[in-house]
């Protein structure tokens, strides 16, 4: 890339520092100069390609674009322009460029091969992009995949704790009616225990008033011994079977306390016996 200045122009400070490679003050200097001649394409080309060694691609696409509209300048600044749009990676940009620098001079060698070079560099470009878009879906569908397992898994989890808490609460509720069962049966036991309690205290009150009983005619008994009183036979009760001995000796003394009939006198109904 070479500047289109002549040498009689040499001494303008920003071809003077390009030629020496201080591409910075290049660019200061043609910047400067071109606000005197705005409509300068020389100007524009010469800022173009400083801006380009200067590493600022960009801003020398634009300078580029401005040079080429002189048609004496157009195949150089359109071949410089796909230059600087193939250092940015805009191959397609590139491609138009170049083939528009040919269509203003066919025969220039260095812009057919830079044309099929960026046609090779765009379709490994392209190629590039699919495959990243692929990678980039595939990574997207695992991703999504996984989401989808893990809000599955979420909702078993879920399903299962659901279930979990329903057969924890129909355990609380069969253990509570097994606890009123229980309690019932309890109840139920300490009201039949209760109650033969009741029937043994009645049995045994009984039995002790039956041992009294006992006891007290035991007493007398022995009181009436020894005053000389027979002893009194023990009489059945109603709880008590009387033998045939028993009741045999009981008719004997009925028969001797029974005083005897006296035989009465006859008179008459008009006599009297006193």
């Amino acid at each position: 890339m070479t500047l289109l200045v002549l040498s009689l122009l040499l001494a303008d400070p920003g071809v003077a520092a390009y030629e020496r490679g201080d591409y910075a003050t290049a660019v200061e200097e043609l910047s400067r100069a071109l606000t005197d001649k705005p409509h300068d394409a020389r100007l524009d080309f010469d800022l173009g390609s400083a801006l380009y060694k200067a590493g600022r691609y960009a801003d020398a696409e634009k300078a580029f674009a401005r040079a080429a509209r002189d048609e004496k300048l157009a195949a150089r600044a359109l071949y410089d322009q796909g230059n600087a749009r193939f250092k940015q990676d805009n191959f397609k940009g590139a491609i138009e460029s170049y083939e528009q620098a040919l269509r203003s001079d066919a025969q220039d060698e260095d812009a057919k091969a830079n044309l099929e070079l960026a046609k090779r560099k765009l379709q490994q470009q392209e190629q590039k992009q699919q495959q990243e878009q692929q990678q980039q879906q595939k990574d997207q569908d695992e991703k999504n995949e996984q989401e989808q397992q893990r809000q599955q898994q979420n909702g078993d989890q879920s399903q299962q704790d659901q279930q979990q808490k329903s057969d924890e609460g129909k355990n609380e509720q069969q253990q509570g009616k097994e606890g009123q069962q229980q309690d019932a049966q309890n109840a139920e036991q300490q009201q039949q225990q209760g109650e033969q309690s009741k029937e043994q205290q009645g049995a045994q009150q009984q039995q002790d008033a039956q041992s009294k009983n006992q006891q007290a005619q035991e007493q007398r008994d022995a009181a009436s011994a020894a005053q000389g009183q027979p002893k009194r036979e023990k009489r059945p009760t109603d709880k008590t079977v009387m033998s045939d001995d028993q009741a045999a000796r009981i008719l004997d003394r009925v028969d001797e306390k029974r005083p005897r009939s006296r035989v009465r006198q006859k008179h008459s109904r008009s006599g009297k016996d006193w």
